[in-house]
């Protein structure tokens, strides 16, 4: 069937258009193929117009909708990125939204974190659906502004929140580690676990005698049994025995 549709969509798009608007075409498979060719041809020129048309269109299965719309954002975000952030921004459908993050999400994270952060939150993306993107935002993020990036991090999902914070403590500690661990003390009882893993670990395979002093000052409970966990991945990171028997003395703390 698409060999016959696809060659007349593409030779004359208006005149395709024109034929299934007029009811010419009836059989509900051909009507749903030529639905789908003008709207990726069509949507080459006026995605919006291309997305509109797809969207009405009740001959074609959401599946099938969802899968044109998506080919044609993809086309869109390469031609024009800022456009399909404002699109992506404008749209009150979930699926939409989603669709758009995945064309522009890591192009929007580079450009303008901030934007893009407020995005996921006041749209309640699932950032989950789209490998790296938290990542991405966060760690651009954290370039501009730590604080507002950490704040960001605290209004994800808990199952974004927590590989993402972990992410970005490490980022931070390696760039300036006394920032790292300030934010870290201030925002120690809300912390995931694998945030406080992260540090500890990283913490204690660069700077052994100051992780120790540091370990030690943390008070009984989640934080510290995260911390020690951090160590005993650090020992199995290294292969340090001496790290390896530091986690076993800790352990004998709790």
């Amino acid at each position: 069937m698409g060999e016959v549709v696809w060659p007349w969509v593409q030779r004359d798009l208006q005149g395709a258009i024109a034929a299934l608007d007029s009811g010419r075409i009836e059989e509900p498979k051909l009507r749903q193929s030529f639905e789908q060719q003008i709207a990726r041809e069509l949507g080459k020129s006026q995605p919006q117009q291309a997305i509109e048309r797809i969207s009405r269109a009740q001959s074609v299965s959401d599946r099938d909708r969802r899968r044109t719309v998506e080919s044609i954002v993809k086309g869109w975000a390469s031609r024009d990125p800022a456009a399909v952030i404002d699109w992506t921004r404008s749209q009150d459908s979930a699926r939409y939204r989603e669709l758009g993050l995945q064309a522009v999400g890591k192009t929007w994270a580079e450009d303008d974190p901030a934007a893009a952060a407020e995005f996921t939150v006041s749209s309640d993306a699932r950032l989950l659906a789209i490998p790296d993107l938290a990542e991405a935002i966060g760690k651009n993020y954290l370039k501009q502004d730590v604080g507002a990036a950490l704040d960001w991090v605290d209004q994800l999902s808990p199952g974004a929140r927590a590989p993402t914070e972990a992410i970005l403590f490490e980022e931070l500690f390696h760039r300036d580690r006394q920032l790292a661990l300030s934010h870290f003390n201030t925002r120690l009882q809300r912390l995931s676990p694998p945030a406080v893993e992260r540090i500890s670990a990283e913490y204690f395979k660069t700077d052994l005698a100051s992780a120790l002093r540091w370990i030690e000052s943390l008070p009984q409970g989640l934080a510290f049994d995260s911390a020690r966990a951090g160590v005993e991945i650090a020992a199995t990171e290294s292969g340090d025995a001496a790290l390896a028997q530091i986690a076993r003395n800790l352990a004998q703390r709790r």
